[in-house]
């Protein structure tokens, strides 16, 4: 086994998928250490309390070259700090040598939104750090290269220079669900902004506030519309203007759009409008459930139709994919769940056979679809992915009775309303749960 290539040892660690299995591997020879080592320290988990950074930082202390094998660092914050005592800077000055590594994803952020400003000092120096040591005017070696990604999610109070850094220092930066704080000033000067890569990817992931949208128009920040090639926005609580507009400056150059269940605008559906010109739009997602398909289409799919999915809209589109909620507020997918009674055994139950719907969809919204659909020359897929759910008290659940009976009749009614996209082979339809 020793005298096996170095590759055909590193393809046979490949088939190992558990840490334990691994450590014991890379205990058992010599040959094994670094093909198991590479794939123990691939991911690095920083936590929002000061042992976990304090860990890590004795850890590479005393094994400084495992840094060589981590290509994914996930750094999570909140605040208030998790720990009584935050991280001082001995705990974090480990992450300057991690920048100087093989390191090439970095996302930072919490799972629910969390105050950039209030975080303990020396962790967000060290974030800044490890953003300013990848850009390339710093690069100190040929070997590396700006990061492949870096993420930031669901961090309020979002520092212009922050994004500027974080822009600079990778090749696609993804935004989700961020806040800026409009009342913060940005006095610097555009002239203070080192131009981007024409080949660099910015994707904004809009939710909750339309903040972040107000940042790229009002701010220095401007001047890198050119560069966000994905848009995807989610339920949006507040003025939805900011986001139009910058639906409007991003369009020529946009690549992807994706509107998540939540984006309709209800009683606002008259007021703002989807710019008609998407010239290098290639890929279009939109979540929508039974109800608008069968009697209210809602402001996407309307604003879709009309402006987003003809070929004089979008000329390079290349697929189209719908995830289609079945459920409503009047209807179970054919099954009843008794609320008292526990969920599991019903379910379970053999007897509890669910009935399919007979679906009837709006004929002049589907007519309209099929014909856009099969009208355009660049279109290859429109994918509908069906995802069942039961009405319960708790909200809606998926059934795993009623989703394979449903799926086929969402299916079946999905083929007879678009028989002209189906004939040219576009229509694909898939059950989530497949």
């Amino acid at each position: 086994m020793v005298h096996l290539p170095l590759e055909v040892l590193d393809q046979t660690i490949d088939y190992i998928v558990d840490n334990s299995t691994l450590t014991s591997c890379c205990l058992s020879a010599r040959v094994f250490v670094h093909p198991c080592q590479k794939r123990l320290n691939r991911y690095l988990v920083l936590s929002a309390d000061t042992s976990s950074w304090t860990r890590a930082a004795e850890r590479f202390k005393d094994t400084p070259h495992l840094l060589q094998y981590i290509i994914e660092l996930d750094i999570n914050i909140c605040t208030p700090w998790r720990s009584d005592v935050p991280p001082q800077s001995e705990s974090t000055n480990f992450l300057s040598s991690l920048a100087s590594s093989s390191l090439r994803r970095v996302s930072v952020g919490s799972t629910d939104w969390t105050n950039w400003s209030r975080l303990p000092g020396a962790v967000s120096q060290a974030i800044l750090s490890l953003l300013l040591l990848r850009r390339p005017q710093t690069l100190t070696s040929s070997s590396l290269n700006p990061y492949q990604l870096v993420e930031l999610c669901q961090i309020e109070h979002l520092p212009v220079d922050l994004i500027i850094l974080a822009a600079t220092a990778t090749a696609n930066l993804r935004l989700y669900s961020c806040i800026w704080d409009y009342r913060a000033q940005d006095r610097a000067e555009d002239s203070d902004l080192q131009a981007l890569p024409a080949n660099t990817s910015i994707r904004l992931d809009i939710t909750r506030q339309a903040s972040i949208a107000k940042m790229f128009l009002l701010t220095r920040l401007r001047i890198y519309l050119p560069l966000i090639r994905a848009i995807t926005t989610w339920t949006i609580y507040d003025d939805y203007a900011p986001i139009e507009e910058l639906y409007k400056q991003t369009s020529p150059t946009i690549e992807s759009l994706e509107f998540q269940y939540g984006t309709d605008l209800g009683k606002l559906d008259g007021k703002y409008t989807l710019p008609n010109c998407w010239p290098r739009l290639r890929t279009v997602h939109v979540d929508t459930d039974t109800t608008q398909l069968t009697w209210y289409p809602g402001w996407v799919l309307n604003q879709s139709l009309a402006n987003i999915f003809p070929v004089a809209a979008s000329p390079s589109l290349s697929e189209i994919s719908f995830l289609l909620h079945v459920f409503s507020e009047d209807r179970d997918p054919g099954i009843r769940i008794d609320d008292s009674l526990d969920w599991h055994k019903q379910v379970e139950d053999p007897a509890s056979q669910p009935t399919a719907i007979q679906w009837s969809w709006d004929s002049t919204l589907m007519a309209a679809f099929d014909d856009v659909f099969s009208a355009h020359p660049k279109l290859k897929t429109v994918r509908w992915t069906t995802q069942i759910g039961v009405k319960q008290a708790q909200g809606y659940i998926e059934h795993p009775l009623a989703r394979d009976v449903q799926h086929a009749a969402c299916r079946d009614a999905l083929e007879g309303a678009l028989p002209l996209t189906k004939a040219n082979g576009r229509l694909v339809i898939e059950n989530s749960h497949r």
